[in-house]
C-alpha cells in the first residue's frame, strides 16, 4: 500500500525523511546549515567563489557550511550580524537554498550576482538594481501559475539604492529577465550552431520591452520569497554586454558585494526603526530617523518636533 504523502508516518529513530531530509545535528541535507547557524539577514551569491570576496569585506567571518555548490558563512558587517550562502546556477540549486534558509528562519536575502545588460546605456562594470524578473527560469512554475509575479520588496529595493548613492556606485534600476539555460536561453548560439527559433529574436524583444538584464536566479529566488514571506532584493554586476558582444570579469562584483552588504546593514537599522515606531512598513521619514534607534538614552518620540524640523530641513 503506498504511504499517503500528507501522512505524518513516523520514522525509525537513525533514518531520514525523505520528504524532507534533515541529517545529524539538524543540519539541512542540501546546504549543510542547521538551525542558529545563519542570521536573518543573508546575501546570495550564485558563485561559491564569490563568498570569499564578500567575506574580504566584513569585519568577521567564520564559514559554517560548504557541500556542493552551496557554500556559507556567518560574520559581522557595521556590527550587524549577517550571512552569505551560495545558490550556484540557476533556479533548481537556487530553490534547494531558498527552501533551507526559509526553514532556519532567515528573513531577508539579496541575490548578489552577475549579469548580462540588454540596454545600451549600461555598461560592463555598472550595477543593476532589479525591481522584478520575466519567469523563464522553469523552477518558480513548479511553484505557483506563470501569471503570479516575480517581484522585489520595495525596502529592498530601497536599500540597495540607498547604498549604491553612499558608496558613490554607478547603478540602473529595471526588469531582469531570468532564463533556465546559459546558451540557448539566452538567445546565444549553443553547440553545433543549434539555437531555436525564439532565441533568435529573444534579445530584441526583451530590448524592445525594456528589460535590463539576463541572468539566471532572480525570478526563483523573487517568486520564492513572496511565497514564503522572505523580504528580497537583487543587485548584479555587469558583465557581459549583450548590446555591444563584449565580456569582462574585471570590474564590478567587488562594488556589488559592497552595496549588498551595506543594504543589508540597512535594512537592520530600518527594522529597527520600524519596532520602535510601532509601524510595519518602511518610509523614508522612519530611515531618516533609524540612526536614533541606537541611542535608548534618548527618550524624545521619533515624530517630535525638533526631529520632525531636522527631517524637512533634510529632505526640502
Amino acid at each position: 500500500m503506498r504511504e499517503n504523502s500528507k501522512s505524518k508516518a513516523q520514522t525509525k529513530a537513525g533514518t531520514v525523511k525523505a520528504s524532507d531530509p534533515v541529517i545529524s545535528g539538524g543540519k539541512r541535507h542540501g546546504t549543510r546549515c542547521a538551525p542558529g547557524e545563519l542570521a536573518e539577514y543573508v546575501l546570495l551569491p550564485g558563485d561559491p567563489g564569490r563568498i570569499d570576496l564578500i567575506a574580504s569585506l566584513w569585519d568577521d567571518s567564520t564559514e559554517v557550511a560548504h557541500n556542493r555548490s552551496w557554500r556559507a558563512i556567518t560574520g559581522r558587517y557595521l556590527d550587524v550580524r549577517i550571512s552569505a550562502m551560495s545558490t550556484g546556477v540557476g533556479g533548481p540549486s537556487a530553490e534547494v537554498a531558498l527552501v533551507d534558509l526559509a526553514k532556519l528562519g532567515t528573513k531577508t536575502v539579496i541575490r548578489v550576482g552577475t549579469t548580462g545588460c540588454l540596454q545600451e546605456h549600461i555598461a560592463l562594470g555598472d550595477l543593476i538594481i532589479n525591481t522584478a524578473c520575466v519567469r523563464y527560469d522553469g523552477t518558480s512554475d513548479q511553484y505557483i501559475d506563470p501569471a503570479f509575479p516575480a517581484v522585489a520588496h520595495y525596502e529592498a529595493v530601497l536599500a540597495l539604492i540607498t547604498a549604491c548613492e553612499k558608496l558613490g556606485y554607478r547603478y540602473h534600476l529595471g526588469i531582469a529577465a531570468t532564463a533556465a539555460s546559459f546558451f540557448a536561453g539566452q538567445g546565444r548560439v549553443s553547440a553545433a550552431q543549434y539555437l531555436p527559433r525564439r532565441g533568435e529574436t529573444l534579445v530584441e524583444d526583451l530590448q524592445r520591452a525594456g528589460v535590463t538584464n539576463l541572468e539566471m536566479e532572480g525570478a526563483t529566488i523573487m517568486t520564492l520569497s513572496s511565497l514564503f514571506n522572505i523580504r528580497a532584493g537583487m543587485i548584479c554586476a555587469v558583465v557581459a554586454d549583450r548590446v555591444r558582444d563584449q565580456w569582462s570579469m574585471e570590474r564590478g562584483q567587488k562594488e556589488a558585494c559592497e552595496a549588498a552588504s551595506l543594504a543589508l546593514t540597512t535594512l537592520a537599522k530600518w527594522d529597527q526603526a520600524k519596532e520602535a515606531a510601532g509601524k510595519r512598513h518602511f518610509y523614508p521619514e522612519l530611515g531618516f530617523m533609524a540612526e536614533d534607534v541606537s541611542h535608548p538614552q534618548d527618550n524624545v518620540s521619533l515624530y517630535s518636533p525638533p526631529k520632525r524640523r531636522r527631517f524637512l530641513r533634510h529632505w526640502t
